[in-house]
């Protein structure tokens, strides 16, 4: 699922199937994930790239630093701040890999096993001239990847991932790893990215994309546009999906019954009106979600618009997987 969320199928050759299903939680999935995709990298050679330096030399090398060498003059120093350029692998993706790896050597609930921790530990002495930095969110949106490094794509989505699931404490500085799994949000994300690309990459009846969706034709109008998560279109037929990642399906009527959410089905409805005020042509409407205490499949006709309710088993094995999304297209 990971893979067609972060858009690297074709990197499934890197991961060894073997060790990830010996991996009994998240933090240890995502660690072996970054130790394929790193070991990778290495074996074919950190990129590397221009960066700038700066410091003091008796020499004029590049730029001269004029406020910084007049502080410097005035305590005497015999010398210039000079900032050049050196071709080299201390850019900025290398620091990204490196400090997350760091971040998972100090995490405070360190239940890796010793090969797994021994791994870790030898990957970061091999990038030891790779400067360590602070991560935020801002630093992974600066690197640049092209097709001399798109290699680094899998790692630095499975950095971002760790990332975004370590909790470092102000007063000890220690990291502690919070399980992405209970985060809604972001499975929520990951989900819609999973089924937007498997749809791109499986099958090949139906264009697919993300649609903006208007209510009103004036631009100055206060209703705001919608976005569909999935626009699933041929000639013959237009399905829009909306991907829901709840461990529970259905609300309770106070009489007991079990029925789908308003607010899911009220969505799902919007988007099929607004299309249709678009495109001037029906849609079909579905619904696709990540089973969890509940499952679904249903169809039914509401307002003139088909509807579909649907739900995946992520936890069965991948070709059912498979064949159960392809399924919900016939």
């Amino acid at each position: 699922m990971l893979l067609y969320a972060w858009d690297r199928v074709w990197d499934a050759g890197l991961l060894d199937v073997a060790e990830l299903e010996k991996c009994n939680t998240v933090k240890h999935l995502l660690t072996r994930i970054l130790l394929n995709a790193a070991k990778s990298v290495l074996k074919r050679g950190l990129d590397q790239g221009y960066v700038e330096n700066t410091e003091l030399l008796q020499q004029l090398r590049g730029r001269i630093n004029f406020t910084d060498s007049l502080h410097a003059i005035s305590k005497n120093a015999l010398a210039l701040v000079c900032s050049y350029e050196v071709f080299n692998c201390n850019v900025v993706q290398n620091q990204i890999v490196k400090s997350t790896i760091e971040m998972l050597l100090r995490s405070s609930d360190q239940d890796f096993d010793d090969t797994l921790f021994s791994e870790l530990e030898l990957l970061h002495f091999r990038m030891k001239a790779i400067t360590s930095i602070n991560l935020n969110e801002a630093t992974f949106r600066t690197v640049q990847l092209h097709s001399n490094n798109g290699v680094y794509r899998l790692l630095l989505s499975v950095c971002l991932l760790i990332y975004r699931n370590t909790l470092v404490s102000e007063e000890s500085g220690s990291i502690k790893f919070l399980n992405c799994i209970h985060d809604a949000k972001q499975m929520h994300g990951l989900f819609e990215n999973f089924l937007r690309n498997f749809y791109k990459l499986r099958q090949h009846d139906f264009n697919v994309r993300s649609q903006r969706l208007q209510f009103s034709d004036d631009s100055t109008s206060i209703i705001p546009e919608m976005q569909t998560d999935i626009s699933l279109e041929n000639s013959e037929r237009v399905i829009i999906i909306d991907a829901k990642f709840y461990q529970n399906i259905f609300q309770e009527t106070r009489y007991g019954q079990r029925k789908i959410r308003n607010t899911h089905l009220n969505q799902l409805h919007a988007y099929l009106s607004a299309y249709e005020r678009t495109y001037n042509k029906k849609a079909e409407g579905m619904l696709i979600y990540a089973e969890g205490s509940d499952s679904i499949c249903h169809t039914e006709e509401i307002l003139g618009y088909a509807h579909s309710y649907n739900s995946i088993n992520l936890f069965q094995e991948w070709s059912s997987i498979e064949a159960d999304l392809l399924s919900f297209l016939n």
